[in-house]
């Protein structure tokens, strides 16, 4: 698919609010899982926030490991990987 920024991002998508002051669409954190790794290989998200990376990884058949200081955040992350495993998600996340 290339290293293009998906259009549909740049024109008219948008993060859906989840309670975290900067959340991002789960389709841009998509493509910048596929652009930087190779499935199964480990990702890194210092900052989890709300959890849009590991959304992002386990849709792309990617591994992640998470760290977020704020518990209120580390709640939200932990109920949107939580959907995102357990409810098929998976198959069209956005």
């Amino acid at each position: 698919k290339g290293a293009k920024e998906p259009t549909v991002w740049r024109s008219t998508e948008r993060a859906q609010p989840n309670g975290h002051p900067c959340p991002k669409p789960v389709s841009w954190m998509r493509w910048l899982v596929r652009l930087c790794t190779r499935p199964g290989e480990l990702v890194l998200d210092p900052f989890a926030g709300s959890g849009t990376t590991a959304v992002a990884c386990l849709a792309e058949g990617r591994r992640c490991l998470l760290v977020e200081k704020e518990p209120a955040y580390a709640e939200i992350c932990r109920r949107r990987v939580r959907e995102a495993m357990g409810t098929g998600l998976l198959a069209g996340v956005d």
